[in-house]
């Protein structure tokens, strides 16, 4: 939407746009004017021209996705109110200008990700955090909970016990970005607890002879 002074960027349709990749081009506007704009990952790229012959003024306003606290790059001038971008611009008759706003990451990180093998019995202690800073809580999960689930969190921590041996996802997703980071391990079955005191030959023995005793009685 535009009034005669105002052109206002909605690059947030679809949902997830700044993985999706959205633009358009030829926008005429108000007052002899056309905009392109185009998301690229976390670029927004706008260009303003100005059709008419006499000098144009505009305050371009570019929203933001929910959870933006901050530009990682926007135009000399822009001001900033977390849910817009927004900069006046005056652009010479029949000319054109381009203005460049990068949101910043908003990659999940996750400390505490093992670098050796676990083992059935340990815990596995991991923290969150985004990038971009956006997210104040995360949400976990674990793909097979008989292998590994949660036993405490609280708002960027979780610990998780390892209970069996096989492969599992551990997944951490922000509440306010809705991205995720996820990291697979493959936990080794435990090794089998042989009879006390005797090797499997001697074992095998004193189980045939124990049926043999038992046939015997009958």
């Amino acid at each position: 939407a535009d009034s005669e002074d105002t052109v206002e960027i909605w690059p947030a349709i679809p949902a997830n746009w700044w993985n999706s990749g959205v633009g358009f081009s030829n926008l005429a506007i108000k007052g002899g004017a056309l905009v392109d704009a185009t998301i690229s990952g976390r670029n927004i790229s706008v260009k303003l021209t100005n059709t008419s012959h006499t000098p144009m003024a505009r305050t371009l306003k570019v929203w933001l996705p929910a959870g933006t606290t901050y530009l990682t790059e926007s135009p000399s001038g822009a001001s900033f109110s977390g849910s817009y971008a927004s900069l006046g611009v005056t652009l010479p008759a029949s000319s054109a200008a381009n203005y460049l706003f990068v949101l910043p990451s908003s990659e999940i990180n996750l400390v505490g990700v093992p670098t050796e093998t676990v083992t059935v019995g340990t815990r596995l202690v991991l923290t969150a955090s985004s990038v971009s800073g956006a997210d104040t809580e995360f949400f976990w999960s674990s793909s097979d909970e008989a292998i590994a689930t949660v036993v405490s969190l609280d708002a960027i921590h979780a610990d998780f016990a390892i209970l069996a041996g096989g492969t599992v996802t551990i997944t951490a997703t922000g509440n306010i970005t809705g991205r995720t980071a996820t990291f697979t391990i493959t936990v080794p079955e435990p090794p089998k607890t042989p009879v006390a005191g005797l090797s499997g030959l001697a074992a095998l023995a004193v189980f045939l002879s124990r049926a043999a005793i038992l046939c015997r009685r009958r």
